[in-house]
């Protein structure tokens, strides 16, 4: 089942999303100032970004740990 992520443009409305019961959000001026930050101290980065956001380019797909690993497994 798809999952929806929220974006929050105001990062002052972080506690209205955690009151409402959203479980995956992303603040997009953190998200937009963490990769310029990234790429003014590796410019390459800039070449994989522009792959990943263009349409036509790479894709990710983002699954769930315990499709790859049996957590029962894990010792405590």
């Amino acid at each position: 089942m798809p999952k929806l992520i929220t974006e929050v443009m105001d990062s002052e409305n972080i506690d209205i999303i955690l009151n409402s019961g959203v479980e995956d959000f992303m603040v997009s001026n953190q998200f937009v100032s963490q990769i310029m930050a990234q790429v003014s101290e590796e410019p390459l980065a800039l070449d994989v970004y522009d792959d990943l956001f263009r349409a036509e380019g790479s894709e990710i797909y983002i699954k769930p740990a315990s499709n790859y690993f049996d957590f029962s497994e894990v010792k405590q």
